[in-house]
């Protein structure tokens, strides 16, 4: 099968949004609190033309301004999130999605840069040099699965199938 992406198709909507098999195939479960945020922006500079560079310097530059950052899970007390129980799920969330990422060999993102960067160690984004200059694309056909980058436990592989059959019930 031949691969699709954003640039090598075009974007056929009159709106950008984050593709809807990211969220049929159960990605945002297992990423980080915000990645469809970064997925959403990423494509926006894609699309726009940006290079890796430019699209690593303007997702900082929007990080600031729009205090949009990773969980701060290494620097969270637990014992301050008891009292805030929305928090503490948040907070075990994060931790649960850690374990996934370190257990794949992957690092749990705690810059938006690193963000961006674990969308492309998991296929998300592909890498694309031009002319000397290395652009960022999101694969649109065929969108990469959580088990062929992440090492799931048959629980979460099974979270995930139910995720789907209720998407496909939408």
């Amino acid at each position: 099968m031949r691969i699709q992406t954003v640039l090598s198709t075009g974007w056929k909507q009159d709106y950008l949004q984050v593709p809807a098999v990211f969220f049929e195939l159960g990605w945002n479960l297992y990423l980080p609190q915000g990645m469809n945020s970064v997925v959403l922006s990423v494509v926006t500079f894609i699309y726009q033309g940006y290079s890796k560079s430019e699209i690593f310097f303007y997702m900082e530059e929007e990080a600031k301004k729009l205090a949009m950052e990773p969980f701060p899970l290494d620097k969270i007390h637990k014992q301050e999130l008891m009292s805030y129980h929305v928090h503490h799920e948040l907070y075990l969330r994060e931790q649960w999605c850690e374990s996934i990422l370190v257990r794949s060999s992957l690092r749990y993102p705690t810059t938006i840069s690193d963000m961006v960067q674990l969308l492309i160690d998991i296929g998300i984004l592909i890498e694309v040099n031009y002319r000397e200059i290395t652009y960022l694309d999101l694969i649109l056909q065929p969108f990469p699965r959580p088990k062929e980058s992440l090492v799931l436990t048959p629980e979460e592989n099974d979270r995930a199938k139910q995720q789907i059959q209720l998407f496909r019930l939408q």
